[in-house]
């Protein structure tokens, strides 16, 4: 369920282009205010219900990745309703959040935070997770040009405080409706908290759109000690209570107000997402590791491997979580004292040159599945961590390409030009900030638009589809017609391995054959014709392996396992 609401929102929320507002069915003709005021109240009880589902079940990789793709196509969908124009009586929030309020006045919008960063190693199994993924990134983008940096509400993650963009717009709508602004923020904070229900009780977006907001940071907190406890939650239980922190010994203070927010039972705070980040980067620049502060998959080991508690497991597809220690290119590997043997399933070799293709995410996809498409390693994919390793590899996105063309390097592997230490006057987080930034755009020319099996498929996907079907025959091959053989792991495996990655193929033909238009709005780029028949030639070849061989023989083990069972009985 939370996968077809994170698919449908995503749908909707794709509006920075013509094709998908005429598709959208709230555009397709006018909205009055009440139908406005409805959607946003349902969206805001649904994302209640959906955090009540989230805290109470443990958090797997898959899982972690769904929660967050919902939640933030739910922001993304509020955020598109706030925008629209209604035809009777609209509300004052909505008319100066849109920024249609007249005057000197700009558009008011909120930002994702670190999701760009955090999702490039969320793991999507689902295709639609993924392309909601890009199109959220994409109508965010597209608001940045448009919602000047001052205008930029709810920042919370910067240690809870008021940020300039909550005064402006707090500071508009009491202008515009006469209610006092008070001679400091700290009205103004009140007003958004609710302390002064004046604003709240008016203007019911106002709290909907903040507690919607609040909730998709609080699930990017890196710990699970800054979430609440895992148990079967209510939806009673995700009513936010906001409150203005109260100043110690009565000082004035020295910045902004900060806000305090209850849920669940215990004081929830997102601003633990900066701090984390922050501890990772110092972790980073000390050890001296490649990752580059903080950024991608490589900046994030030093923060799994520093958190007691992660929010969810790290990737499987680290090189660093297989060994134990910081990888983050090939020269690391050679020197690593210990490698794993997954039971004596690979041989030294074979895990060095395993360890080598995950340093290079771009290229893994079709590396892993020639290096297992071999009989003599098929069987090693019986254990948890090399199946991890390619789950990871196949369904974690990976770098997400913000422009629509990625710019071509010079030179390769493309320098870091890291900033001179000190200069200016540069203070620590300023280095650690632009070091970050060296790093990713030394990498910006291995970004995707909709993630890296989709780039696969779309631009070579022999490359992708023809060592899979090897290893479904290979598995066919092993059969010996009983559930119990040793490799029935692997098989049961690879099965469901090959069923995710048709069902990445099919959703990519499907949208190809909506017109070009669909597809350039998905994926930014199409297939070319060529690449679009050999796609639709091996999906078909997969498809049919899957159903007229592999579902028999999954029969067979089905119906032997029973009879053994009913033998036992």
């Amino acid at each position: 369920m939370a996968a077809g609401v994170g698919a449908g929102a995503a749908e909707a929320a794709a509006l920075d282009d013509a094709a998908s507002a005429t598709g959208c069915f709230w555009r397709q003709g006018p909205m009055r205010g009440a139908v406005q005021s409805q959607l946003l109240r349902s969206l805001q009880l649904i994302c209640e219900h959906y955090a009540c589902a989230c805290f109470s079940l443990r958090a797997t990789r898959s899982f972690d990745a769904e929660r967050l793709t919902v939640m933030a196509c739910i922001a993304a969908v509020a955020d598109a309703v706030l925008r629209v124009q209604v035809t009777d009586t609209p509300s004052l929030f909505c008319v100066h959040y849109s920024g249609r309020a007249g005057g000197p006045t700009f558009p008011f919008g909120f930002e994702l935070g670190r999701y760009a960063i955090e999702s490039e190693n969320l793991e999507l199994p689902s295709p639609r997770l993924t392309l909601s993924r890009a199109k959220v990134l994409r109508y965010f983008l597209a608001l940045k040009k448009v919602v000047p940096d001052g205008n930029v509400i709810l920042r919370m993650e910067d240690r809870m405080r008021m940020c300039t963009g909550d005064a402006a717009l707090l500071g508009q709508l009491c202008l515009a409706s006469g209610f006092p602004r008070g001679p400091s923020t700290e009205a103004l904070a009140g007003y958004m908290t609710g302390e002064y229900s004046a604003l709240c009780r008016n203007f019911p977006e106002l709290p909907l759109c903040r507690d919607i907001v609040f909730f998709l940071k609080l699930l990017m907190v890196p710990t699970s000690e800054g979430l609440p406890d895992l148990r079967a939650w209510v939806p009673s239980d995700a009513t936010l209570m906001w409150a203005t922190a109260k100043v110690k010994g009565g000082a004035a203070a020295a910045g902004p107000p900060t806000y305090e927010v209850k849920g669940f039972h215990r004081q929830l705070d997102c601003a633990e997402l900066v701090r984390s980040a922050r501890e990772s980067e110092d972790r980073s620049a000390a050890g001296g590791g490649g990752g580059g502060g903080g950024a991608g998959m490589f900046g994030r080991v030093a923060q799994f491997f520093g958190i007691a508690k992660p929010r969810a497991p790290p990737s499987g597809a680290d090189p660093s979580t297989l060994v134990g220690a910081l990888i983050s290119s090939e020269d690391d590997v050679l020197g690593v004292r210990v490698l794993p043997d997954f039971g004596g399933r690979l041989r030294p070799r074979e895990v060095e040159l395993l360890l080598c293709y995950l340093t290079a995410p771009y290229l893994r996809i079709p590396l892993l599945l020639r290096f297992f498409s071999v009989a003599e390693r098929v069987t090693a994919l019986v254990t948890d961590e090399l199946q991890a390793a390619l789950d990871g590899a196949l369904f974690e996105p990976g770098l997400w390409q913000e422009a629509t063309n990625r710019p071509i390097p010079q030179l390769v592997p493309p320098p870091v030009v890291a900033p001179a230490v000190g200069a200016g006057g540069t203070s620590a987080s300023g280095q650690r900030s632009a070091g970050a930034a060296a790093v990713a755009a030394s990498r910006a020319h291995l970004a995707t638009p909709a993630g890296l099996l989709f780039n696969e498929l779309i631009h070579c996907p022999e490359a992708t589809l023809g060592p899979l079907i090897a290893l479904v025959q290979l598995v066919l091959e092993l059969d010996t017609g009983h559930h119990t053989a040793s490799h029935v792991p692997a098989a049961l495996y690879l099965t469901r391995l090959a069923v995710r990655v048709e069902a990445y193929a099919t959703v990519l033909l499907d949208t190809c054959a909506k017109g070009s238009a669909e597809a350039a709005s998905a994926f930014v780029h199409a297939p070319t014709p060529p690449a679009l028949q050999q796609l639709r030639a091996k999906t078909e070849l997969l498809r049919v392996t899957l159903r007229a061989s592999v579902a028999p023989m999954l029969g067979g083990w089905l119906a032997r396992a029973f009879k053994d069972a009913g033998q036992k009985t």
